[in-house]
């Protein structure tokens, strides 16, 4: 194009050179029009306009005069593939070319670009810039190399360019983005504006939104002239070259719902997205996001029970099983990959997906990810389906793994599915190699040696051969492979934990598989076959009838069925403990047999104590006895009853001798409690000392007092003590008996008897904080709060600020179920001065009764909490008040917390309340109700008024339901 040269006019008398015109940038220039339609889940549409001007305008009305030309068409699809991330070119429409009283257009539309992209937490759209500069020369696109600068390719000096450039012309390049977000999002933030220059050329970028949350932006690259001197030049290319290498401008929306969520506003959050199930109330996706909302606040079940709904409504979207599978994979508080998550139902889901949507290998990923973990939550755990990883992991290639972040988890599914020679192929496959993987897989295959061997030839330092070798032998615990094991982190023992590491691989070399151990048939092995029980996650009554006596039948057969149930349960705590903390609860069994001591007194006749010695000190005392010619387990020392009956079955076989050895191995086990008050600890200590000579009726009454301790045996034992009480003449023996009394009525909730017998020994010892607490539990079972409070008073004239008395009346106020009057006694506490930890946590619990919680009582619980650390019940109350205050994430957090520290799979009544009251005040309300019926009421009839139970009656009623309503929905 002739512009900006010197021209001869041929015209008479004109005998200069004329300088031609020269068309600015801004008349050179080309509009991209770019809107972007993100859709609500998935790929955006796209749709871009150019309108060219100036000497491009006739460039393009040229290039496209053929309408039908293929290698145009071609050319194009290729063009928004790229661009745009495009499956392909949907639309081309062009204006008439030939047609110059119409701006020439040039229009395109691919339906799914992949540049711009919506999911259930966010939509987003990109700008890259490396197009924008399309225009430019190739060599003012690319940075001048430094090797490029001073050498040609014969490595001669070159000599620097001194010489301008020249464009064609100088123009502009502007593309006008209109981002249209998806129903019910607005913008995230916008980019920061640009206005740059690359030497004489400038870069502008702005953005702006209007009120309907589109985002509206104009990117704007002007040469500003068409000549450059050498040094503008390079200034350019290189700020050019920088720009097309810089990442991608996203332009981000977020749900509104999720926006008000983040902001803390979770009633109103959640609100929004109601609002769009009722706009479109046939479609799953915004039951979908309104799952995975409910899922991240903590309320687990509600979650599932938008994903199912989601499903339901639209069974054939591979979104919604996929979403489904995702929600399963939480239990029913929101926590991943725990005993209460719906692992199936999780699998099944995903598989669907995969078949309604094979192309989406991110569900295969996360498929195989989920068969990597047993139904407790163990990754690798035993019962893991890990060959169906295996096999899952196998149908996507390397690249698909790689781009998901999984390229090592085949080769780790293999190892601990012990496939040792496909895992160290697959190890070996990867790069950098898996060396401790490949090191455990030739141990396990060719032994230790081979092992050694394998870690010399990859390393070349001592620090990492040991750490490599420590890393192994880790993983050859894992899968109980236990001699390679121990030589391999034997040989990796360094640094500060070097004994440590010694001393584990010296355990390993001795520990057998604990399947594999037969237990003797006597004494010691009733310890092994109990120690057995305990790890496992629940167990048969049958399993236990048959190791127990007649005795300790007779109890379970008398425990209430919760207690029982909970006895019966108690390994899941062991193993949830080792399944947050990553361990192997078969490897800590295994090794726990293989250190516990054991220790066996006694003879077939007296019968057994079995002395067992934990790892960390822990102690486990068992009685056994002999029956039918079978050892068989009588009762432990950590709550004795059934041993209790089998001394009174020896005495009335007279006995004795038998008796005897019973009870001085139990009276080792407990002891006198001592300290000021003459009346505290159990009775049995004071009935019997060890290597007494009793007639029967003293080893009567000191069964009898084992007897009380329980609620299953109480009744026999104080039918025992009251035959005697009218009987002896003794003092010591009356108060002994009054004594085991105090205990066996408590038991059985007799509170009357309670009440005559407390009130005694508080009049015979005013000062006894033993009687003081039994007469006043009594007057407060039986309702006389009156007498309650007077007691109290009565002994705080006594000894002023009592602290015992004081909690007392906070007590007596709760059992009367006066709010008020309970949270100023309690507060009253707290500002005594000499209060604890667990008065604050009664403070700040008594605080939810009144309907709403202050700062000061949040600031309570938040102490109470600091005093007493890692106690569950005091957490469960800072949950609790956290969640009354609206500080739900703070609410949601500690509960989980605590939940963990009790070792619960699942919520229990309490915390079903604080997730309850969570769910209020997200304004679910059904999901609210279904946890507040969810709390059951205690048994004991003075708990009911300063229970969750309680708690959860007084919402109800809020709602218009309670007690009637609930019991009608059963």
């Amino acid at each position: 194009m002739d512009q900006g040269r010197l021209a001869l006019v041929a015209r008479p008398g004109n005998d200069s050179l004329t300088r031609t015109p020269e068309t600015t940038s801004s008349e050179n220039l080309v509009v991209e029009k770019r809107e972007f339609f993100l859709v609500e889940n998935g790929p955006a549409r796209v749709v871009e306009t150019t309108e060219p001007r100036g000497s491009f305008e006739s460039q393009y009305r040229s290039y496209y005069a053929d309408k039908d030309n293929d290698e145009r068409k071609k050319g194009l699809t290729e063009y928004v593939k790229a661009q745009y991330l495009a499956d392909k070119l949907d639309r081309v429409e062009r204006s008439d070319p030939g047609d110059f009283s119409k701006q020439f257009q040039l229009t395109l539309e691919a339906r799914k670009a992949r540049r711009g992209y919506t999911d259930l937490q966010g939509a987003v759209a990109a700008i890259r810039l490396e197009t924008l500069f399309d225009r430019l020369p190739p060599e003012l696109r690319q940075r001048e190399a430094e090797e490029d600068r001073n050498a040609d390719a014969g490595n001669k000096p070159k000599k620097k360019r001194t010489a301008d450039y020249q464009m064609q012309v100088a123009y502009a390049t502007e593309w006008q983005y209109t981002v249209v977000p998806p129903a019910g999002f607005g913008p995230k933030g916008l980019p920061q504006n640009v206005r740059a220059n690359a030497g004489p050329a400038l870069l502008t970028e702005e953005f702006s939104s209007d009120a309907n949350g589109t985002v509206h932006a104009a990117l704007r690259f002007d040469t500003v002239k068409s000549r450059l001197t050498a040094a503008e030049a390079t200034e350019m290319r290189n700020q050019i070259a920088q720009w097309r290498d810089a990442e991608p401008t996203l332009i981000q929306f977020e749900p509104i719902a999720q926006a008000l969520l983040k902001e803390g506003k979770m009633r109103e959050g959640f609100q929004a997205y109601r609002d769009l199930i009722a706009l479109h109330p046939k479609e799953a996706l915004h039951h979908l996001q309104i799952a995975d909302a409910l899922l991240q606040a903590g309320l687990g079940e509600a979650a599932r029970d938008q994903a199912r709904l989601a499903v339901k409504l639209e069974p054939q979207s591979a979104l919604a099983q996929h979403t489904l599978a995702e929600v399963l994979e939480y239990d029913r508080v929101g926590r991943k990959f725990r005993a209460g998550s719906d692992y199936d139902g999780a699998e099944a889901a995903f598989r669907v997906a995969q078949k309604l949507d094979p192309d989406d290998k991110a569900i295969t990923g996360n498929l195989a990810i989920l068969l990597e973990y047993n139904h407790e939550g163990r990754r690798y755990g035993d019962g893991a389906p890990l060959k169906r990883a295996v096999e899952t992991y196998r149908s996507l290639t390397s690249e698909q793994l790689g781009k998901q972040g999984l390229k090592n988890n085949l080769a780790f599914a293999l190892f601990y599915g012990e496939e040792f020679a496909d895992a160290e192929q697959a190890g070996k496959a990867q790069n950098p190699q898996l060396n401790a993987l490949i090191v455990a897989c030739e141990a396990a295959l060719k032994g230790a040696p081979a092992g050694l061997a394998e870690a010399n030839r990859r390393t070349s330092g001592d620090d990492e051969r040991k750490q490599m070798l420590k890393t192994a032998g880790e993983m050859l615990m894992n899968v109980r492979h236990y001699p390679a094991a121990a030589d391999l982190m034997e040989a990796g023992a360094a640094g500060e934990n070097a004994s440590r590491t010694a001393g584990l691989a010296a355990v390993l070399r001795k520990a057998r598989h604990h399947e594999e151990i037969v237990p003797a048939a006597d004494p010691g092995g009733m310890a092994t076959q109990v120690v057995l029980l305990l790890a496992k996650p629940e167990v048969s009554e049958e399993n236990v009838f048959r190791l127990s006596s007649r005795n300790a039948q007779k109890v379970m057969n008398a425990e209430d069925p919760d207690e029982l149930n909970k006895s019966l349960h108690a390994g899941r705590a062991f193993r949830a403990t080792m399944g947050r903390t990553g361990s192997s609860p078969d490897v800590a069994l295994d090794m726990v047999l293989q250190v516990m001591e054991t220790r066996v007194e006694g003879t077939d006749a007296s019968g057994y104590r079995v002395s067992v010695t934990m790892p960390g000190g822990k102690k486990l005392t068992l009685f056994v006895v002999k029956e039918d010619g079978a050892y068989k387990l009588l009762d432990s020392a950590e709550k004795p009853n059934a041993i209790g009956l089998e001394i009174l079955d020896r005495v009335n076989a007279d006995n004795l001798d038998g008796a005897r050895p019973l009870l001085d191995w139990l009276r080792e086990e407990q002891h006198l409690a001592g300290g000021d008050d003459p009346l505290a600890g159990e009775a049995f200590p004071r009935w019997w000392t060890k290597g007494k000579d009793s007639d029967a009726t003293a080893m009567k009454l000191a069964a009898a007092a084992i007897l009380v301790q329980t609620q299953a045996t109480a009744k026999e034992g104080v039918a025992i003590l009251e035959a005697e009480q009218g009987q002896t003449t003794s003092e010591t023996t009356k108060l002994n008996i009054a004594l085991a009394l105090v205990t066996g009525y408590t038991n059985l909730e007799e509170y009357d008897r309670l009440l005559a017998v407390s009130s005694q020994l508080v009049q015979q010892y005013p000062e006894s904080r033993r009687a003081f607490l039994d007469e006043s539990w009594a007057l407060r079972a039986l309702g006389r709060f009156v007498e309650a409070d007077q007691l109290a008073r009565d002994r705080m004239k006594r000894l002023p600020d009592d602290l015992d008395a004081m909690r007392a009346l906070v007590l007596s106020a709760e059992a009367r179920a006066d709010s008020a009057l309970a949270y100023e006694r309690a507060r009253a506490v707290v500002k005594s001065g000499n209060s604890e930890g667990m008065d604050k946590n009664q403070l700040a619990w008594d605080a939810l009764f009144r309907g709403a919680v202050s700062q000061q009582d949040l600031e309570t619980a938040l102490s109470a909490a600091q005093a007493s650390q890692n106690n569950g019940n005091v957490l469960h109350t800072l949950g609790c008040v956290y969640a009354e205050a609206g500080k739900t994430k703070e609410a949601r957090e500690v509960l989980v917390q605590a939940m963990d520290l009790e070792n619960l799979a699942e919520p229990d009544g309490p915390f079903w309340y604080a997730f309850g009251r969570l769910a209020e005040q997200y304004g679910e309300q059904e999901a609210a109700i279904a946890d507040y019926e969810r709390v059951t009421k205690p048994k004991k009839a003075v708990q009911v008024p300063s229970s969750s139970y309680r708690l959860a009656q007084n919402r109800m009623k809020g709602f218009g339901t309670g007690e009637k309503s609930r019991a009608s929905t059963k």
